[in-house]
């Protein structure tokens, strides 16, 4: 590769590193150590929205199955009643597991997020 090359990512990356550093308030030495940390803080902020997306497809499965045992309820109601709630357990359950995911991968490899973030500032 040649060194003009080399030189231009470099003081690129250096610019990108500044940006970053003004955006943060922060050293531009310590901007690689503060990413990795949000990084990290966005996977434990994500955990809980998992977990209650989760509650609520647990809940929706409960009012699915007691809807579909009931007696008392018509065919017709038993039936709008499960689409109905389970649109919202599909959806609730397809972003529970998307959350949960994205926290996993943000607490066991923030090192990835933070990169990314410097690359995606140039």
């Amino acid at each position: 590769m040649d060194t003009t090359a080399v030189n231009a990512i470099s003081i690129r990356i250096g610019e990108a590193f500044n940006a970053i550093a003004d955006k943060l308030q922060a050293p531009a030495e310590h901007v690689y150590g503060i990413l990795v940390r949000q990084a990290v803080l966005d996977g434990w902020t994500d955990l809980p929205f998992a977990a209650l997306l989760a509650g609520v497809a647990v809940v929706c499965g409960v009012v699915m199955l007691i809807a579909w045992r009931s007696d008392s309820l018509d065919e017709e109601a038993k039936v709008g009643v499960l689409i109905s709630v389970g649109i919202v357990w599909f959806f609730s359950c397809c972003s529970a597991i998307s959350f949960l995911t994205t926290a996993i991968l943000h607490i066991y490899n923030p090192e990835y997020y933070a990169i990314r973030e410097i690359l995606n500032a140039l």
